[in-house]
């Protein structure tokens, strides 16, 4: 069984004759990217697919921001409950259809 090779090894596979070459087994099923480095060599990085209507949170930094207070807020208790129907929320705009 052929060694994987870790970040300070050297693993040397052949490249066949299409221009594949076999990855270690950690990158089995796995989606890839290849970085050409300024030096000419390439890194494989793993990837997570994310579905396009998600795309937008994860290329927007002030929305993660957002979520981690919210999720700050949550795990130090700071939170609340309301009912809508309350008549203290009358005259706010909620973004409810009338």
């Amino acid at each position: 069984m052929p060694r994987i090779a870790k970040a300070t090894d050297t693993d040397t596979r052949k490249v066949d004759d299409r221009g594949r070459v076999t990855l270690p087994a950690e990158f089995a099923g796995s989606h890839v990217r290849f970085i050409q480095e300024a030096d000419g060599r390439y890194r494989i990085e793993k990837m997570v697919l994310v579905a396009e209507p998600t795309a937008w949170f994860w290329q927007n930094p002030n929305a993660q921001e957002l979520v981690a207070a919210g999720l700050a807020d949550i795990q130090a208790g700071r939170v609340s409950s309301f009912d809508p129907r309350d008549e203290d929320l009358e005259g706010l705009d909620l973004g409810a259809e009338e």
